[in-house]
């Protein structure tokens, strides 16, 4: 035994070559000595490129490790990549009764003792193998059916090879890896929850900590554990975006890292990003691959217009009431209609204004049109409005601190101008500069994609004309555009953002009187899309043995496969001088810009009477969409 033989080593004033010779030759002069050392020196040699798996001695009542199992012992140098084999019997089998249930153990063979260090255990009791004479299978074969195999293979020298063939699993799976981190991956991840005493225990790195017992070492082997990411509690899992090596700078929590996509770029990032794949590194660097595109969270908010029950009751109205509506929308505003105001949470009116005027369907939202606008949203805010040369000002300025740990605030900048510029042509204008701090038309990431110290501004332009052709016939004409520059840090896996151009737009139609008393309307509507800009980006590849990290560079487009198209027909019928009921139905293809993504339907039905007992109106609507959702409301309203 390892102890035995370092006393005898002691004793004899050996070196630790001699004391090899005399136990492998029985003799410790120079010449086996020579031969002994070389075999060490070879052995050590082999540690570059591989483990060295030793079989502890199979005599159970042996209180230590025998020499070959313990050789780092006599040699350190060994110690690098170096696993000392122990057999147990796990769950029990009917040669060994004494084990105790399924989830009893058995030590069957020599502990661990001292090579607990780098000791691990597995189960090698019933080893089944093909007899030669016969080709019975042991452990199996039980002629008397006395449920006691008749021949059964067992010992240490069957749990080496299970612990080599885990090295070789390892080897495969973290190619960048030398020898002896495969080992530490093998004796952190061993299960060591048997009832053994711990003596001791190795620090692996990262908080990575594992004891180990004299009997097992550091437990049963658990190759699946050892494939998969071992961390700690003061590591989590980083991955790696501008670092040039394993530990440096620039390196981020895998959990943390995502990127928060936004319904104007659609699937562009995803698209970009899908089968690029990269590596996360656990707390014994350990290198596992993924793909990129599951750092990409989906859009939350897809815009199309939105089927709203209340804004479609108010349109179910008599055609006279309608018509008159259209008509006013040509007036030049009337004087004493200014305003200023300056509150701690104001909403942007000039974008207010621009999307409330006229009969439109996705042009009526702000966030059809700027969804990045919906940022800048409340917080400090002044408006401020008035009557200037043939049509009506209006300007915005808001606040919003969007970050309080950074106390980056965003802030908007919006005028807005309607003139009728005849009696049958009205124009109405909003334009502005955003200032959206760390994030891209609302697009914000975390870790690897994180935009923290960016300073991003967009400045917008929006038009709408509402034309009358004739008293019947009227056209509705509306465009957005944005230009977006980015200026950030050249950190994570998004190095730069050229220029960004988006836009959107509208087409409407609306004719009276075309079946007798009725209101047809058309339209044709994009919401805000990407139309140009590109993402340089920096990817990560597996680490090299000594630790250095390269990486491929690709530029992204960032206009979406699609183009998402929101179809809306709407039909007013007046039943009778009192009653109306309207139509509308909705379509969208390509919804979020993806392309072949399943289409949207909706469809509501309304119905208004009015001067049922005096000066009132009732109204009911309902509307249903192809997600099954439905909704139905009741609305009455009396004047006096």
């Amino acid at each position: 035994l390892i102890d035995d033989e370092i006393a005898l080593k002691d004793s004899n004033g050996w070196s630790s070559g001699q004391l090899l010779a005399n136990k492998l030759y029985g003799s410790s002069n120079s010449y086996y000595t020579a031969i002994s050392n070389n075999w060490i020196a070879k052995m050590n040699a082999f540690q570059e490129h591989g483990v060295i798996v030793f079989s502890n001695s199979n005599t159970a009542t042996n209180d230590n490790a025998e020499i070959t199992a313990a050789l780092p012992e006599l040699f350190p140098e060994l110690a690098e990549a170096f696993i000392a084999a122990v057999n147990f019997d796990i769950g029990g089998n009917s040669g060994m009764p004494s084990v105790d249930g399924p989830t009893g153990y058995k030590r069957v063979s020599a502990p661990c003792g001292d090579a607990a260090r780098y000791c691990l255990g597995a189960d090698a009791t019933v080893i089944n193998t093909l007899n030669s004479n016969n080709r019975w299978t042991y452990g199996i074969f039980d002629a008397n059916t006395d449920n006691v195999p008749d021949s059964r293979n067992y010992g240490t020298s069957y749990v080496a090879p299970m612990i080599s063939g885990s090295v070789a699993l390892l080897a495969e799976a973290f190619p960048n890896q030398s020898p002896e981190q495969w080992v530490d991956r093998l004796l952190a991840s061993a299960d060591n929850s048997m009832a053994y005493a711990h003596i001791g225990s190795v620090t692996f790195g990262n908080g990575v900590e594992h004891g180990y017992s004299h009997d097992a070492g550091h437990g049963i082997l658990d190759i699946y554990a050892a494939l998969q990411p071992i961390v700690s509690d003061s590591y989590t899992a980083q991955m790696y975006a501008g670092s040039g090596s394993l530990g440096g700078g620039q390196s981020y929590s895998l959990n943390q890292s995502s990127l928060a996509s936004i319904q104007s770029i659609g699937d562009s990032l995803a698209n970009a990003l899908k089968g690029e794949v990269t590596y996360f590194y656990d707390a014994l660097d350990g290198g596992f691959a993924f793909d990129l595109e599951q750092t990409v969270l989906p859009s939350l908010s897809v815009s199309k217009p939105t089927m709203s029950l209340d804004r479609e009751i108010g349109m179910t109205a008599s055609i006279i009431d309608q018509r008159l509506a259209f008509s006013s929308s040509f007036e030049k505003p009337e004087d004493g209609n200014g305003f200023l105001n300056y509150s701690a949470n104001q909403s942007n009116s000039s974008l207010g204004r621009f999307a409330s005027e006229g009969f439109w369907n996705g042009f009526s939202d702000g966030s059809y049109m700027f969804p990045f606008l919906a940022g800048v949203q409340g917080g400090t805010g002044l408006n401020y409005g008035d009557n200037f040369g043939k049509g009506f000002l209006s300007f915005s300025y808001n606040n919003q601190q969007s970050d309080f740990a950074s106390n980056r605030d965003k802030s908007a900048y919006t005028v807005g101008y309607k003139l009728s510029l005849n009696d049958n042509v009205n124009v109405n204008v909003v334009t502005g500069r955003v200032d959206e701090g760390e994030s891209v038309l609302g697009m914000t990431g975390t870790g690897a994609f994180d935009f923290t110290g960016a300073d991003n501004t967009t400045s917008l332009l929006g038009i709408k004309s509402g034309i009358r052709l004739t008293e019947k016939y009227f056209l509705n004409l509306g465009y957005g555009l944005s230009q977006t520059s980015v200026n950030k840090p050249k950190s994570g896996i998004i190095q730069n953002v050229s220029d960004i151009i988006s836009d959107s737009f509208e087409i409407g139609f609306t004719s009276f009187d075309n079946f007798g008393s009725d209101m047809l309307s058309f339209s044709i509507s994009q919401p805000h899309r990407v139309a140009s800009g590109t993402a340089d980006l920096q990817i990560a590849g597996l680490a090299e043995r000594d630790g250095s990290i390269p990486y491929t560079y690709k530029t992204a487009s960032l206009r979406p496969s699609g183009r998402q198209l929101d179809f809306a027909m709407a039909y007013n019928y007046d039943l009778t001088t009192v009653s109306t009921v309207r139509v509308k139905m909705m379509h969208t293809e390509d919804k979020g810009h993806v392309r072949g993504a399943d289409p949207e339907a909706s469809i509501y039905l309304g119905y208004s009477k009015t001067d049922i007992i005096g000066n009132d109106t009732i109204t009911i609507g309902a509307v249903s969409n192809s997600a099954h959702e439905r909704d139905l409301k009741l609305n009455y309203s009396i004047n006096w």
